[in-house]
């Protein structure tokens, strides 16, 4: 990775899983060189992303970004007590009794550190990818292999990089047998390298959308890389792909297991009586691809789109060799992420706070279960909307939010505030179906001051309000604002 490239991880230090290790044997693990000895005796114990975190034992990585150089931060690590800096460059500054390990490209000796460091740590891995539900089919997946009797390790926050899940790996106990990996997408090939670093039992697609477009340049491109989960993929392992993607239809791999899965279609793994009620969805799987059929199965959120998801960590928990009854009890105990589909109650307002991400596709899922939670709520107040810009679309940003706002005015939006320049283009799509005395839009996305003041003189009693735009806009800020007043 050179000077050019960005990288987001919100977690800065991980402690390792297993035992420390060798300065000596971290470099060798790495491919890197140590040109200076320091106190190559000292074994490391975490590793480190951000100098200012370092503690003693740390191994600070010096990553070239975007924005600045990690290698001028090398001394700040020293200072916090770090016992050996992988860098790409010898820094002129004195390093102490740091040793320092030179490799040609610091992302990359990571993820070799990390391929080679978790040999035999959870032995049976899965890879989750898709513009859409890779979390929380990551958190299904989680859920479903740790009601067998075998621990379960699952990926933490938005370690899902080329950074993020090598330092996953790297933290994984070593008490863990299974364990799961979500991979994002930012730059062509990144999904292949996390891929063949994880080497998974297991590698799924969850949904091929329009998120990533404005770096990946088409949706064939990308139906390419997320197809590239599989590069790693064990000899005798399994791929699931969903059956309603045209793009896959043809995807064919003479090496590798592919089941399909879908809630409409026939499918290696189909959903059927389905039923969302606003609360839950319940359906039986039908499982032709491994002669079984699970019935009676409830997960505890809203929406036939979580279906889909949840047939995925069944696929994986059959694999696994889980009973009937405990694929149901690990649905069953499924709980969302924080922004993610949270019901809240606020002086006897309904709010569907969602705002960990958004997509075209998300949106459209999101007005589905708005609709059937303003359904089970008795429909006696308003649908009420507040929507925000989304985000890596490309060129076709600005009519993908317009659609947008069409979808949300079919969906019989009573009432939508839009925050963002793109947000003010949902709110153009839903004025060609919406009255324009109902919609509000407001372009400053850094200012939430004046739509939150609309959204207060708006909600009332009974209304069903749906809150989601990407995670950069911040649009959980109305949530947390109205129930601090509520307080």
């Amino acid at each position: 990775m050179g000077p050019g490239t960005h990288f987001q991880c919100d977690i800065m230090i991980i402690y390792l899983g297993k035992n420390s290790i060798g300065i000596r044997e971290a470099a060798e693990k790495c491919g890197g060189k140590i040109i200076r000895d320091g106190s190559a005796g000292i074994p490391v114990s975490s590793v480190c992303t951000d100098s200012r975190d370092c503690v003693s034992g740390s191994l600070f990585l010096a990553i070239r970004g975007e924005k600045t150089d990690g290698h001028l931060y090398i001394p700040t690590a020293v200072k916090n007590g770090a016992a050996a800096v992988l860098c790409e460059y010898a820094p002129e500054c004195d390093t102490g009794d740091a040793a320092l390990i030179l490799v040609d490209d610091t992302v990359k000796a990571l993820g070799r550190l990390a391929g080679a460091y978790g040999e035999g740590s959870c032995p049976f891995r899965v890879a989750v990818t898709g513009s859409v539900g890779k979390t929380a089919t990551k958190e299904m997946i989680y859920s479903v292999l740790s009601a067998g009797s075998r621990k379960a390790f699952r990926s933490e926050g938005n370690l899902n990089t080329v950074i993020g899940m090598p330092l996953s790996l790297l933290s994984a106990p070593a008490d863990a047998y299974a364990g799961i990996f979500e991979m994002g997408l930012e730059q062509r090939g990144e999904i292949s390298a996390m891929s063949c670093i994880c080497r998974p039992r297991i590698a799924a697609v969850t949904v091929l959308g329009s998120s990533h477009i404005g770096h990946i340049g088409s949706r064939e491109k990308l139906a390419f890389e997320k197809l590239s989960v599989a590069d790693g993929l064990d000899a005798d392992g399994t791929l699931f792909l969903p059956a309603d993607e045209p793009l896959f239809a043809e995807t064919a791999f003479k090496d590798k297991r592919t089941v399909t899965f879908s809630v409409s279609r026939d499918a290696g793994i189909r959903a059927r009586n389905t039923v969302s009620d606003g609360e839950t969805v319940s359906f039986d799987a039908d499982c032709p691809a491994f002669g079984r059929y699970i019935g009676d199965l409830r997960l505890p959120v809203p929406g036939i789109h979580n279906a889909s998801d949840a047939l995925i960590a069944i696929g994986a928990g059959i694999v696994y060799g889980l009973s009937d009854d405990e694929i149901r009890a690990g649905i069953a105990a499924y709980r969302p992420v924080r922004l993610r589909q949270q019901v809240l109650s606020i002086a006897g307002t309904t709010f569907i706070n969602d705002c960990y991400n958004a997509s075209p596709e998300s949106m459209a899922a999101a007005f589905r279960v708005h609709d059937e939670l303003y359904r089970k709520r008795g429909s006696v107040g308003r649908k009420i909307a507040v929507l925000g810009d989304m985000y890596e679309l490309g060129d076709d940003a600005p009519e993908l939010h317009r659609l947008t706002g069409r979808r949300c005015a079919e969906a019989g939006t009573d009432i939508l505030i839009t925050v963002g320049s793109l947000g003010a283009e949902i709110a153009a799509g839903a004025l060609e179906r919406m009255d324009g005395k109902n919609v509000f839009a407001y372009p400053d996305v850094k200012d939430i001051s004046a739509p939150l003041e609309a959204l207060r003189g708006i909600i009332r009693k009974d209304d069903v309000v749906l809150i989601k735009a990407s995670r950069g806009v911040g649009a959980e800020r109305f949530a947390a604002s109205l129930r601090d007043m509520a307080e």
